[in-house]
């Protein structure tokens, strides 16, 4: 299982310079609110601010995916991804995933829902515009490239946006 460091290391293509002004790049990314996701890599300073030693309470990663396979709309098919990527990911189910199809005014498509027992896995296709928005959030580590590599394969989406955050409300300055 790789570690903090590992995990921070892999999804980085280039961080910035030791010594870059602060914020941080990704200081500035989880403070500012955002039209859309978008990739973001989390560099070194990020990880470091964060209670010192990589301890957080949880691991968020959230997808983006769009013009996907036909796989986005079957039920089969998203309760066997959801199946696949708790087990790829070591992690332990809470019963069975929930799965709804909707077909209504305020939208179409798939939403799912596993609970593990360290958090959730969370799915809403959207069988409109072939795209879905999946959440993975654990206390447990995670290797995100695990899940992003399984996205791929039952999906095949053309565009990715992912976003891999540490949670840890001891980290917010007090209002």
């Amino acid at each position: 299982m790789p570690n903090n460091d590992q995990i921070v290391s892999a999804l980085k293509k280039g961080s910035p310079k030791k010594g870059s002004p602060t914020p941080t790049k990704s200081e500035e990314i989880l403070n500012k609110p955002s039209d859309s996701l978008q990739e973001h890599e989390l560099d070194d300073d990020y990880h470091k601010s964060v209670k010192g030693k990589g301890e957080h309470w949880g691991y968020h990663l959230m997808m983006d995916i769009s013009d996907c396979n036909h796989h986005i709309d079957d039920l089969k098919s998203v309760e066997s991804f959801i199946t696949d990527l708790v087990e790829a990911l070591k992690m332990e189910r809470l019963g069975k995933p929930i799965l709804v199809k909707v077909n209504g005014q305020d939208g179409r498509g798939i939403t799912a829902v596993q609970i593990i027992t360290t958090s959730t896995i969370t799915f809403h296709g959207d069988d409109d515009k072939w795209s879905a928005y999946i959440d993975v959030f654990s206390c447990k580590v995670f290797d995100p490239q695990i899940a992003v590599d399984l996205v791929e394969e039952y999906f095949e989406p053309k565009k990715m946006g992912k976003f891999w955050l540490f949670r840890d409300a001891g980290r917010w300055p007090e209002k």
